[in-house]
């Protein structure tokens, strides 16, 4: 079911085989995907759910049927980039709706630098 006012985004997956090492993240395969989704700005409640540090960053959410992932130590994941306008937005925070009637994901992105791989994780 396409959302309203959805537009095409493209989605950067770098969890194929990245693993992690002193809080070092070494990358592994990297995946494009194509997802359709309705961007918005955030609300205070919204920013008020994110760390404070990264409350100053350009911070966006999407509305999509695909769901998008966090960094994740334990499974060896870094977090997926969404490019809208021309910049790069890392998914912070996900909320799955997909045991409602209108089936989809809510996700929270900052906005990072482009060598994003060269961060270490605290």
């Amino acid at each position: 079911m396409a959302l309203a006012f959805s537009q095409t985004y493209k989605v950067i997956r770098n969890n194929v085989g990245g693993t992690w090492s002193n809080g070092l993240y070494t990358k592994g395969a990297t995946t494009e995907i194509s997802i359709e989704g309705s961007v918005q700005p955030v609300n205070g409640e919204d920013l008020l759910n994110l760390p404070e540090a990264q409350r100053s960053k350009g911070v966006l959410k999407i509305f999509t049927d695909v769901k998008l992932y966090t960094v994740s130590t334990k499974n060896n994941f870094m977090a997926d980039i969404l490019e809208y306008k021309g910049d790069k937005y890392e998914v912070q925070e996900v909320k799955d709706y997909s045991d409602y009637f209108f089936s989809h994901y809510r996700a929270i992105l900052t906005k990072v630098e482009d060598n994003i791989e060269k961060r270490k994780l605290n």
